[in-house]
């Protein structure tokens, strides 16, 4: 009988995507894959043949579409961002904690893969299903004394592991925001006490730090960010990125009815420049469309514009351009609601996006200049690797770039040798990476070592029982584990 892992995601479009090719890759290793996500998300899965249980009853587009969460996305708000979440998930956490547990217990997987949004809750069913537990994340984004937290806030000095700390404080507040909901909903469901089911902050830091116990799976491509901060232990792997091959590229998600008009487009005339935000709103539709659209006309380029979650368009309406840019617009660019990346990319001069992962990654790969215009969390981090690798540029936070900027990044990636030189060599080295391979490798060698043996529920268990019989030596213990648990390994490295 195959073995049965169970994929719980959620976020946009361009968060999905990757963990469902995890998923078709289990599937064709001969797993047998349940994929767990918000509704709007099940006709994609459906297109892949993927067994998909929607827990998650929502229209992400829509949430993602409101202005409170395009003022937290603007001002790179953690805190903003938490509470937008709650109040999206609060009023429906009984209804998709309770699918989500319902269909699990019915499933009864072998393991539980889980992104960071609901890792919380993956725990909490982990504990109270008996069924281990792994991280799979599409950044380089994990607790470290050498990454700024969540890509937020400023790194703070590794001395006395005050980055670190941050880091853990955070990650606390985020899993205390989303356990105080959920917790009486499985208590309820599950027909136990909460204390049985509720994760303690170390069997988070085990499967979600610098120095886990178990496998860290990221969904990162290890040519770009090699090498690894230096805290990260053997148990951090950078697999690869997770992409589609071009041929599964069709369908709604990628093109669809459009893609005459792309290739028409592309035939008429010099490569273009992409530009496209996916899920991202800075301000809003019109700033965007204002700065990207000014920026091309300064280049003189011709442009592919995927209007993208804020619904960039021409309504320019009250500039004092709107006339010039119309006429720009009508001769030389092309609106799309969606595109192929992995067919699109390599046929465009530039490709500018915000540095989400997905595109961040899908834009490298092609071997063509990126220019990144960060506006939320480890888009920052990518625009910054832009310009230290030098396949492109990394510009400042959207909402402060103006479209002179904008375009004087463009015209640079265009007319510097140097920068398509590296875009196309780092494009080669990371061809050679197989991020679907390396995911199932890792997963096939914690079934053999940790699942099947029951390694990993006997180690649970007995730390659980450390923790509660030595409660009070524990409090003081944990709180310097939680603050210093790199310390060791610096010294090693030192």
């Amino acid at each position: 009988m195959p073995k049965k892992v169970a994929i719980v995601m959620e976020g946009s479009r361009g968060d999905i995507q990757p963990y469902l090719v995890a998923a078709l890759s289990l599937k064709e290793a001969g797993y047998s894959v349940l994929v767990l996500g918000p509704s709007d998300c099940a006709p994609f899965a459906a297109q892949f043949g993927l067994d998909y249980f929607d827990h998650y009853t929502i229209n992400t587009k829509a949430v993602c579409q409101s202005e409170a969460y395009a003022e937290a996305y603007t001002s790179n708000n953690f805190f903003k961002l938490t509470q937008c979440m709650a109040a999206t998930k609060d009023p429906l956490r009984a209804e998709f904690v309770g699918r989500m547990a319902a269909v699990l217990k019915n499933f009864q997987p072998d393991l539980i893969i889980g992104c960071y949004l609901v890792i919380c809750d993956c725990l909490c069913m982990g504990l109270a299903l008996q069924t281990p537990v792994l991280f799979l994340g599409l950044q380089v984004m994990i607790a470290s004394n050498h990454l700024a937290a969540f890509g937020m806030f400023p790194k703070l000095p590794a001395f006395m592991n005050m980055n670190l700390r941050l880091w853990h404080w955070l990650s606390e507040h985020f899993a205390n925001e989303l356990n105080k909901s959920s917790a009486p909903i499985i208590e309820k469901l599950m027909q136990m006490p909460r204390e049985d089911f509720t994760p303690t902050m170390e069997e988070f830091l085990n499967i979600c730090s610098c120095s886990a116990k178990y496998p860290v799976l990221l969904a990162a491509s290890p040519t770009l960010h090699a090498p690894l901060p230096p805290d990260f232990n053997s148990n951090v792997h950078a697999l690869g990125a997770l992409f589609l091959d071009t041929k599964e590229q069709t369908g709604p998600e990628f093109g669809g009815a459009e893609l005459k008009a792309m290739d028409d487009f592309l035939a008429a005339g010099d490569a273009p420049v992409y530009i496209g935000y996916g899920s991202m709103t800075c301000n809003n539709g019109k700033f965007m469309s204002l700065l990207s659209l000014r920026a091309l006309m300064a280049t003189g380029e011709r442009g592919i514009v995927l209007s993208g979650w804020a619904k960039m368009s021409t309504d320019f309406e009250g500039e004092p351009d709107a006339a010039a840019l119309q006429a720009y617009c009508k001769e030389k660019v092309l609106f799309m609601d969606t595109a192929p990346h992995g067919v699109l990319f390599p046929r465009c001069k530039v490709i500018v996006h915000h540095g989400g992962a997905g595109t961040f990654n899908a834009s490298v790969l092609s071997g063509v200049p990126t220019v990144v215009v960060p506006i939320f969390l480890d888009q920052y981090y990518h625009s910054t690797m832009a310009n230290e690798r030098g396949f492109g540029i990394g510009l400042k936070a959207m909402s402060s770039t103006t479209p002179a900027e904008l375009a004087a990044a463009i015209r640079k990636c265009i007319d510097s040798p140097e920068i398509r030189q590296t875009a196309s060599t780092v494009a080669k080295d990371m061809a050679k990476e197989n991020g679907a391979a390396a995911f199932v490798q890792q997963i096939d060698r914690f079934m053999e070592e940790y699942v099947d043996t029951g390694r990993y529920l006997k180690e649970r268990d007995e730390l659980r029982k450390e923790i509660r019989d030595n409660s009070w030596k524990n409090m003081a213990l944990n709180f310097l584990a939680r603050f210093n648990c790199c310390c060791e390994r610096e010294q090693s490295i030192g």
